[in-house]
C-alpha cells in the first residue's frame, strides 16, 4: 500500500494534469457540445482525443521508450536513432511552453525522489540523460508527460493505466468546458479550402459489373457527369455561412474545372447567446469578386459563360422590402437564439403530432421561428417586409431579378409540407396570416434558369443564371 508521501505525491500529479488552456481534448469535448449533444458524448470526444500519442498518451510512449532502452547506456544513441529518422521524442515540446514546463519540473523532482527510496533511480537517471539531449540537440524542453511516466512506474502503476488517470485529472475541466459552451452556444464550424489541382481530367468509374457508373469523379469532393456533352462554361457560386463564399468554373464540354476561386467574410460579432447573423452585402460583394476572378482566370473562355448556379444556406432569414432591399441583417441556419419562438409555434400548431401532420417534421426551428422572432422584435421592419426568403433565394434573385424559392430549399423552413410539397398554410397562419403572402413563389420540378439582369451581363458576358448546374459547379 503506498504511504502518505507517495499519496502526496499522486495528488499533486493529479492536479498538474488538470485541465488548462485549449488543449486538444478540451476542444475535441466543445466541438461535441455545441452540436447540442448530450455531456457524456462530449466527455467520450475528449477521452478519444487524449488517448492520443501527440496528446495524454504521451507519458504511455515515454515509459515504452525507456523500457525499450533499458540501461542508461543506451539512453544517448537511442535517442540520436529518433533524431536520424526524423521520429518525435515522446513528452517534449509544447504548444504553450516554450520552455521547461512548471509542472514538469515538480514531477522531475518527485521522480528524483522516489526512484531513489526505491532504489529505482535509473529510470529517473535515463530521463535526466535524455532530457539533457534533447534540449542541448534540438532546443525543446520536457512537458507535463515526461517525468510523469517513470514516477508512475516505480509507484507500481501500470502503463495501461497512464491515459485514464489523466482522464481522472481533466474531467472535471472537460465538464466546466462543456456547460459553459451550453450556457452561451454557437456551432463550432471551422472552413477548409481545396488546394489540391484543379484542372484534371474526368475518368469514368467502373460499377460492380465492371461497367461505367455514369458518374465519374473529379478530385476529392467533387462528382460531376461524365461526357457532359455541353458547349461553354458553367460557374457556380457557393455561399457558406461560416465566412466564405467560393466560385468554380466548369468547361462543360471536358468536364474540367477551369478556374476557382474564393472570398472570406465574417459574422457580425455580437454577445448575445445563440446569435448569428450576417450582412447580407457580403454575400453579394464576394459573390462579384469570385466571379469576376474565375472569368478572369478563364481568361478569353469567360465570354463563353453559359450558366452561373447558385448553391447556398438553408434555414436562414432574409426580410426584403417591396424594392427588394434588405431591412435587417440576416439570421442565419445556425442562429439558435430563437428556441422559444419555435416551442410557440408548435402549440400554436396543436402539438408536435399536429406539427408532423402539417410538415412531415417535428420541429419548427428553422426559419420558421425566426420569422415569427422577427415579426415580434420589428414590427416596424414587419410591416415593411415584402418578402422573407433564405440566403441562396437572396443570391438568386439579385443575380436574375426571380422572386421564387426551390421545394428542396422551402423543405428546411419549417413551414412546407416536406410530402405534398407545398407551403404548410396552417404553419404560416400561426407564425403570422400575412406570411404566405411574404414568401417566394415555388418553382416547378427540374432544372430551371432565369435570364441575368443586365448588370450581370455586362459583367461576365453571361447569358443565363440558373439555380441548376452540372455538380461540379456547385460542390
Amino acid at each position: 500500500m503506498p504511504d502518505a508521501r507517495v499519496e502526496k505525491m499522486f495528488d499533486v500529479s493529479l492536479t498538474l494534469h488538470a485541465d488548462h488552456e485549449y488543449n486538444a481534448s478540451t476542444f475535441a469535448a466543445r466541438v461535441t457540445a455545441a452540436t447540442l449533444s448530450d455531456l457524456h458524448s462530449a466527455i467520450t470526444s475528449a477521452i478519444g482525443a487524449l488517448k492520443g500519442p501527440l496528446h495524454g498518451g504521451a507519458n504511455e510512449e515515454v515509459m515504452k521508450m525507456l523500457l525499450s532502452i533499458g540501461s542508461l547506456d543506451n539512453a544517448e544513441a537511442t535517442v540520436r536513432d529518433y533524431f536520424a529518422h526524423k521520429r518525435k521524442v515522446p513528452g517534449f515540446g509544447h504548444r504553450v511552453y516554450k520552455t521547461m514546463d512548471p509542472r514538469a519540473t515538480i514531477l522531475k523532482e518527485f521522480s528524483r525522489e522516489l526512484g531513489a527510496r526505491e532504489r529505482k533511480a535509473k529510470w529517473y537517471e535515463m530521463s535526466t540523460r535524455i532530457h539533457d539531449l534533447v534540449v542541448r540537440e534540438k532546443s525543446l524542453y520536457p512537458n507535463v508527460d515526461f517525468y510523469s511516466a517513470s514516477l508512475y512506474y516505480v509507484m507500481r502503476i501500470p502503463i495501461d493505466l497512464y491515459t485514464p488517470i489523466f482522464a481522472v485529472s481533466r474531467v472535471v475541466g472537460w465538464c466546466a468546458h462543456v456547460l459553459e459552451q451550453y450556457a452561451n452556444n454557437r456551432l463550432i464550424r471551422p472552413m477548409s479550402d481545396y488546394v489540391g489541382p484543379t484542372d484534371q481530367a474526368v475518368r469514368a468509374d467502373r460499377s460492380a459489373d465492371g461497367g461505367e457508373s455514369g458518374l465519374t469523379r473529379r478530385g476529392p469532393t467533387t462528382r460531376v457527369p461524365k461526357n457532359l456533352g455541353f458547349d461553354g462554361l458553367y460557374v457556380g457560386n457557393r455561399l457558406r455561412h461560416a465566412g466564405a463564399e467560393g466560385a468554380r468554373c466548369l468547361d462543360g464540354a471536358s468536364g474540367r474545372i477551369v478556374a476557382m476561386a474564393r472570398r472570406a467574410y465574417g459574422v457580425i460579432p455580437t454577445k448575445r447567446a445563440g446569435v448569428s447573423e450576417q450582412d447580407p452585402r457580403v454575400w453579394i460583394a464576394a459573390a462579384k469578386a469570385t466571379i469576376r476572378e474565375v472569368a478572369a482566370k478563364a481568361g478569353a473562355r469567360a465570354k463563353r459563360i453559359v450558366e452561373i448556379a447558385v448553391s447556398g444556406q438553408q434555414h436562414g432569414l432574409v426580410a426584403l422590402d417591396a424594392a427588394g432591399r434588405v431591412l435587417r441583417p440576416a439570421k442565419l441556419w445556425n442562429d439558435v437564439s430563437t428556441a422559444r419562438e419555435a416551442r410557440e409555434i408548435v402549440e400554436r400548431v396543436g402539438g408536435a403530432a399536429a406539427m408532423r401532420a402539417a410538415t412531415g417534421t417535428p420541429s419548427p426551428g428553422f426559419t420558421a421561428s425566426k420569422v415569427l422572432w422577427f415579426s415580434r422584435a420589428h414590427p416596424d421592419l414587419w410591416d415593411r417586409c415584402a418578402t422573407v426568403c433564405l440566403p441562396h433565394d437572396y443570391l438568386n434573385l439579385w443575380l436574375s431579378g426571380e422572386r421564387a424559392a426551390e421545394a428542396g430549399d422551402a423543405s428546411g423552413t419549417g413551414y412546407f409540407d416536406v410530402r405534398a410539397r407545398r407551403y404548410a398554410k396552417k404553419v404560416m397562419d400561426a407564425i403570422d396570416p400575412d406570411l404566405a403572402a411574404r414568401v417566394p413563389p415555388l418553382r416547378g420540378r427540374g432544372p430551371r434558369s432565369a435570364r441575368c439582369r443586365p448588370r450581370a451581363r455586362k459583367s461576365w458576358d453571361c447569358r443565363a443564371v440558373s439555380s441548376s448546374a452540372p455538380a461540379a459547379a456547385t460542390t
